[in-house]
């Protein structure tokens, strides 16, 4: 795509952004979030040929790609190339490209048709850590509002377990998400907490790990939950919320948490 294109291209984004987001129903601050990705990686143009293995790689796959603007494409137009980007599909100039709306449909209804442990962990093949700022901060903003949004659903699009998962494959330290998770102070969120202590505690009591098969890819991120299981301090601040708010609606699904996590501490 030469220059002119990318610019026309852009301007049409920007003119139908917000349908978009409207269309998907998401919260103000995931909303700017995307919209921060679609900014920061605008500089990457669609190149007119995405290289691919050609044993891997079928020529209709290649089309979609280019066969309409970037943010109208849909999961099956990239959900293939989410799966094998940069492993037998194009480079990481490609993946920055096509990231924003991959990682748009990531949070929609729709999805990308692939475990988000797999796409988002796409990030550490690009070596993301390397690039520039810029580009992280808009990332880190998309982890985060993404995070505190799903924790806010009743029945989100994505597990939390699922999202520390591909963002810590990426490399992404979760020490802030966890905060968030114990100081959000809504019932969605600490059920799901609960869910997930509950989910992974028989695996933590046997092993010290997780039972999602996508973390032992993601050993630094394995040691901070289980650290954070076993705290003491996540414990009591738990406890203390629960006093602050203990006939609020979220009150039981704290307290059953902590029980799970005395016992994990206990094991």
């Amino acid at each position: 795509m030469n220059q002119s294109r990318a610019s026309q291209e852009w301007l049409a984004l920007l003119s139908i952004s917000l349908i978009f987001v409207s269309e998907m129903n998401y919260e103000k601050p995931l909303s700017e979030a995307i919209n921060g990705l679609y900014k920061a990686f605008a500089r990457y143009p669609l190149r007119k040929h995405v290289e691919g293995c050609p044993c891997c790689v079928h020529e209709p796959e290649k089309r979609a790609l280019g066969s309409k603007l970037l943010r109208q494409l849909n999961s099956s137009d990239l959900g293939q190339y989410a799966f094998k980007a940069m492993t037998t599909w194009g480079d990481e100039n490609d993946f920055r490209h096509f990231l924003p709306r991959m990682f748009e449909l990531v949070v929609s209804s729709e999805g990308i048709g692939w475990d988000e442990e797999v796409v988002l962990g796409k990030l550490r093949l690009a070596k993301w850590g390397t690039w520039p700022e810029k580009e992280q901060a808009a990332l880190r903003a998309y982890f985060r509002a993404g995070w505190q949004f799903l924790l806010s659903q009743e029945n989100p699009h994505v597990e939390p377990d699922s999202w520390l998962c591909g963002i810590a494959i990426a490399g992404e330290d979760l020490l802030i998400y966890l905060n968030d998770w114990i100081q959000a102070r809504q019932r969605h969120a600490y059920e799901h907490l609960n869910a997930f202590v509950e989910q992974h505690q028989p695996t933590y009591v046997k092993r010290h790990s997780l039972s999602n098969p996508f973390w032992p890819t993601a050993p630094r991120g394995v040691t901070q939950i289980c650290d954070w299981f076993a705290s003491e301090e996540t414990r009591n601040e738990l406890e203390k919320i629960y006093f602050e708010n203990d006939s609020s609606e979220f009150a039981s699904a704290i307290s059953k948490s902590v029980n799970y996590l005395e016992q994990i501490s206990k094991s």
